[in-house]
């Protein structure tokens, strides 16, 4: 399911500067929301590696930045993690 394009921009604005702290190079490529709205999918890139990350919409939109930094890191971490391990 789309994003209207206002909560687009708002989704983009709060994340591509968590990606960019994270990894310079990191890219915000698009943002989508399953069909019951329960679940918010973003596809972010480093290179040429496309990284889904998932997020409960509700928790996206009520958590403070701070608290969203966290959980991002923690999904890039575990995402690189496992691919080191592989």
């Amino acid at each position: 399911m789309q994003l209207s394009s206002e909560r687009l921009d708002r989704v983009r604005g709060r994340l591509v500067p968590i990606l960019k702290k994270f990894n310079s190079e990191m890219q915000f490529i698009t943002v989508f929301v399953d069909s019951t709205r329960e679940f918010l999918g973003v596809v972010a890139q480093i290179e040429d590696r496309p990284i889904l990350l998932k997020f409960g919409w509700i928790d996206f939109i009520s958590r403070p930045d701070d608290d969203l930094q966290i959980e991002v890191f923690a999904q890039l971490e575990r995402k690189f993690a496992t691919e080191k391990a592989q």
